[in-house]
C-alpha cells in the first residue's frame, strides 16, 4: 500500500482507535495515517503497539519510547498491531471540544489530554 499524499486528518484516527475500537496492522496505520501521526498518539497515550496474536485483554505492549523508535523502523510488518491505549484513551464522543482542539495543535488542549492519559495509566498501572 502506498502512502498517501497527505495523510488522514489526525482526528478521524483518533475516532477510528478510540470510539470504534479498530485495531490496525501497524504497517496499514502507517500507510494510512503516516508516520508523524502514529509516533504522536502513542507518545501522548492515545494508541499502543502491540505484538499481533498477543491478548488483548492483557497489559503487554510496548513501552512508548520503544514504539515510537519501532515505528521508524518498522522491518515486519505483520508483526505489531495499533490500538487504543488500554487505560481508557480520551474519545471523541466523551470529550468532542478537548479532542478536536488536541487534533488542531492547540497547546493547552495537547497539554490536557497529556496529563488525563498519565492519570488514567497510573490508576491502571497500580
Amino acid at each position: 500500500m502506498t502512502p498517501p499524499d497527505r495523510p488522514l486528518p489526525l482526528l478521524e484516527l483518533i475516532k477510528e482507535i478510540t470510539d470504534y475500537g479498530v485495531v490496525w496492522p501497524l504497517d496499514m496505520a502507517i500507510n494510512t495515517w503516516g508516520r508523524a501521526a502514529a509516533k504522536r498518539l502513542v507518545a501522548d497515550q492515545f494508541a499502543v503497539i502491540r505484538r499481533n496474536g498477543a491478548d488483548l485483554d492483557d497489559d503487554t505492549f510496548l513501552p512508548a519510547e520503544e514504539a515510537v523508535v519501532l515505528i521508524d523502523h518498522l522491518r515486519k510488518a505483520d508483526e505489531y498491531v495499533f490500538m487504543a491505549a488500554p487505560w481508557g484513551a480520551i474519545h471523541f464522543e466523551d470529550e468532542p471540544n478537548l479532542v478536536s482542539r488536541y487534533a488542531q495543535d492547540d497547546p493547552e488542549a495537547v497539554e490536557e489530554v497529556r496529563r488525563i492519559h498519565t492519570e488514567k495509566r497510573a490508576r491502571l498501572c497500580r
